[in-house]
């Protein structure tokens, strides 16, 4: 969500699609709230100079600070509105532009760790999450990161979840694991 150190411009052919156009991948990504740095450009130039693809378009709609009921298709975050719209508003954006979803990313869980939410708490609201995406006709596989530091703390319970979903669904795969970078 625009909340990491350093602006990056990307190098090779990498997209930011905003409002149904194409945009060139600089910090910060656009439809995404912060103005920092995102790690989506340098993954993406990496992912081309390592001959994976030869471009790539990255659609965006990361809030800053959000937990993850606000992204369930009924949640309501407590400090935070439902945020499942901004996934069926780019589903639907892409599929205009004839973009097929092949990856979808999932960074999230510091949040959640503030929040004390469980592991089995986590697993169903990100289970409910990934049923309403998979309703909107998306199969494209999620990378989920194990993310749960804020502040100098994490939650073993918010990285259970997220690791218990990477073993128990073919569907959901192992990113980053982003508690293990420190200052």
């Amino acid at each position: 969500a625009n909340s990491g150190e350093g602006l990056y411009k990307v190098k090779n052919q990498v997209f930011n699609i905003f409002q149904g156009k194409y945009f060139i991948a600089d910090d910060p990504l656009l439809d995404a709230t912060g103005v920092k740095g995102s790690v989506w450009g340098r993954v993406s130039d990496r992912l081309i100079d390592n001959g994976l693809y030869d471009k790539i378009i990255i659609k965006s709609i990361a809030i800053g600070g959000s937990p993850l009921v606000s992204w369930t298709p009924l949640g309501v975050g407590i400090v935070h509105g439902n945020y499942f719209q901004r996934i069926v508003d780019a589903v639907y954006e892409l599929r205009k532009l004839n973009i097929k979803i092949t990856h979808m990313l999932w960074h999230q869980g510091e949040q959640d760790m503030s929040f004390g939410t469980t592991t089995k708490q986590y697993k169903h609201m990100f289970l409910d999450m990934l049923s309403g995406i998979r309703k909107l006709g998306v199969d494209a596989p999620v990378y989920v990161a194990r993310a749960s530091s804020c502040q100098g703390r994490h939650s073993l319970k918010v990285i259970k979840a997220q690791n218990d979903l990477i073993k128990e669904y073919s569907d959901i795969l192992q990113g980053p694991n982003t508690d293990l970078i420190n200052d």
